[in-house]
Protein backbone atom coordinates (compact mmCIF):
# COMPACT_ATOMS: atom_id res chain seq x y z
CA UNK A 1 0.00 0.00 0.00
CA UNK A 2 1.43 3.49 -1.11
CA UNK A 3 0.19 6.81 0.52
CA UNK A 4 1.17 10.04 -0.41
CA UNK A 5 3.09 12.66 1.97
CA UNK A 6 1.26 15.65 2.20
CA UNK A 7 3.66 18.61 0.85
CA UNK A 8 3.13 21.03 -2.09
CA UNK A 9 3.24 18.70 -4.83
CA UNK A 10 5.20 16.14 -2.66
CA UNK A 11 6.90 13.40 -4.84
CA UNK A 12 7.80 11.07 -2.31
CA UNK A 13 5.74 8.09 -0.67
CA UNK A 14 5.66 6.01 2.15
CA UNK A 15 5.80 2.25 1.53
CA UNK A 16 5.16 -0.29 3.86
CA UNK A 17 8.06 -3.19 4.07
CA UNK A 18 7.07 -6.76 4.92
CA UNK A 19 8.76 -5.86 8.64
CA UNK A 20 5.88 -3.40 9.03
CA UNK A 21 8.25 -0.09 8.45
CA UNK A 22 7.40 2.66 6.33
CA UNK A 23 10.15 3.03 3.88
CA UNK A 24 10.50 6.81 2.01
CA UNK A 25 10.96 6.60 -2.02
CA UNK A 26 11.51 9.70 -3.09
CA UNK A 27 12.20 10.28 -7.15
CA UNK A 28 14.68 12.15 -8.48
CA UNK A 29 12.13 15.51 -9.76
CA UNK A 30 11.24 15.37 -5.49
CA UNK A 31 15.07 15.17 -5.07
CA UNK A 32 15.51 17.97 -7.33
CA UNK A 33 12.43 19.77 -5.70
CA UNK A 34 13.54 19.70 -2.18
CA UNK A 35 17.14 21.06 -3.31
CA UNK A 36 15.77 24.30 -4.66
CA UNK A 37 13.13 24.75 -2.25
CA UNK A 38 16.12 24.72 0.58
CA UNK A 39 18.06 26.73 -1.77
CA UNK A 40 20.73 24.18 -1.86
CA UNK A 41 22.91 23.43 -4.88
CA UNK A 42 24.51 19.93 -5.51
CA UNK A 43 27.53 21.44 -4.32
CA UNK A 44 26.09 22.54 -1.05
CA UNK A 45 24.30 19.04 -0.11
CA UNK A 46 27.24 17.05 -0.65
CA UNK A 47 29.56 19.73 1.30
CA UNK A 48 26.81 19.08 3.98
CA UNK A 49 26.75 15.21 3.99
CA UNK A 50 30.54 15.25 3.50
CA UNK A 51 29.65 12.89 0.26
CA UNK A 52 30.81 12.94 -3.24
CA UNK A 53 29.39 15.54 -5.72
CA UNK A 54 29.31 12.69 -8.24
CA UNK A 55 26.97 10.74 -6.01
CA UNK A 56 24.32 13.97 -5.78
CA UNK A 57 24.78 14.21 -9.30
CA UNK A 58 23.65 10.59 -10.04
CA UNK A 59 20.79 10.83 -7.45
CA UNK A 60 19.60 14.01 -9.02
CA UNK A 61 19.43 11.98 -12.61
CA UNK A 62 17.85 9.00 -11.21
CA UNK A 63 21.43 6.69 -11.22
CA UNK A 64 21.42 6.12 -8.06
CA UNK A 65 18.34 5.48 -5.06
CA UNK A 66 18.22 8.24 -2.52
CA UNK A 67 18.25 6.67 1.00
CA UNK A 68 15.31 6.34 3.36
CA UNK A 69 17.39 8.28 5.87
CA UNK A 70 18.32 11.12 3.29
CA UNK A 71 14.79 11.30 2.03
CA UNK A 72 13.27 11.81 5.16
CA UNK A 73 15.84 14.27 6.37
CA UNK A 74 15.54 16.17 2.86
CA UNK A 75 11.71 16.06 3.19
CA UNK A 76 11.64 17.06 6.81
CA UNK A 77 13.66 20.43 5.67
CA UNK A 78 11.60 20.99 2.59
CA UNK A 79 8.56 20.92 4.42
CA UNK A 80 9.50 23.50 7.20
CA UNK A 81 11.08 25.44 3.94
CA UNK A 82 7.94 25.54 2.54
CA UNK A 83 6.07 26.25 5.77
CA UNK A 84 8.84 29.45 6.91
CA UNK A 85 9.15 31.53 3.28
CA UNK A 86 11.51 33.87 4.28
CA UNK A 87 10.79 37.54 5.74
CA UNK A 88 9.91 39.76 3.02
CA UNK A 89 10.60 42.50 5.37
CA UNK A 90 14.16 42.62 4.24
CA UNK A 91 14.29 42.45 0.81
CA UNK A 92 15.69 45.24 -0.70
CA UNK A 93 17.64 46.54 2.07
CA UNK A 94 21.07 48.19 1.67
CA UNK A 95 23.81 48.90 4.20
CA UNK A 96 23.55 52.64 6.04
CA UNK A 97 27.27 52.59 5.64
Amino acid sequence: MQKKIDSRSCLSELRREKTGKNQIIMSPERFNQCLRVIRWTPINIASALQCELSWIEALEAGNEEVPAGLATWLETLAQAHEALPPPSTYRGKRSTF
